[in-house]
């Protein structure tokens, strides 16, 4: 029977896997692998950890290897770096590296129903970066939403501030202020101009709003 082995994640550089995210807490997280060669996670932070599509906060589950694991900030967890550090009884300090370069990997992103929990766990996220398939998933939940018609003033007024944050991040994927927002306000040419930016694809590289969500390193 194997020993037990933990990683601890977190923003701080003491962590085993070190993710450099201001959205992260310091010690965010424990994984932690059994006796009996099964793992789990227990989330310590204040912004919870997404796992499996639900939101984990300040409580454990037991979770599958390659299980989808996002922290703040779409980090997702690397669990060929979590496999190579449970391989080996060495600790410490394992910077995340997800900068991606073109060529590298496509991250699958979050599913139709993981989108619209991820909308409201960020309802006034300003940062970070928000990929096209986000962004579109959103718009088709809107869009599903219109289907009630007297709710629809309803769903518009409780999500105008978490769409328009969406809206920024959508822009920040791409290396753009999120002030660009504002040519909605320009009749006609305006709304186009934004919406050919929604369409347009992620930044493969990182920028000052953190990591590509959709590009990663392999």
């Amino acid at each position: 029977m194997s020993q037990m082995k933990m990683l601890k994640i977190g923003r701080n550089a003491d962590n085993d896997i070190v993710i450099a995210s201001d959205q992260v807490s310091r010690y965010h997280a424990d994984l932690i692998l059994d006796e009996n060669g099964q793992y789990s996670i227990t989330d310590h932070s204040t912004n919870g950890t997404m796992v499996n599509g639900n939101l984990l906060q300040k409580t454990s589950c037991y979770i599958s290897p390659g299980a989808s694991v996002f922290f703040p900030g779409y980090r997702p967890l690397d669990w060929n770096l979590v496999q190579a550090l449970m391989g080996t009884p060495q600790r410490g300090g394992v910077i995340v590296d997800d900068r991606p370069v073109r060529g590298g990997g496509i991250d699958p992103g979050m599913s139709f129903g993981e989108t619209l929990a991820y909308f409201f766990d960020h309802y006034t996220d300003f940062s970070g970066r928000a990929r096209r398939r986000e962004y579109w998933f959103m718009a088709l939940w809107n869009l599903i939403f219109m289907i009630p018609f007297p709710l629809y003033p309803i769903w518009l007024l409780v999500t105008f501030i978490p769409s328009l944050a969406l809206t920024v991040r959508r822009l920040h994927d791409q290396g753009m202020s999120g002030w660009f927002c504002l040519l909605s306000l320009i009749p006609g040419i305006g709304g186009l101009i934004l919406l050919i930016f929604m369409c347009m694809d992620s930044d493969p590289g990182s920028n000052q709003w953190g990591p590509s969500p959709k590009y990663r390193k392999q």
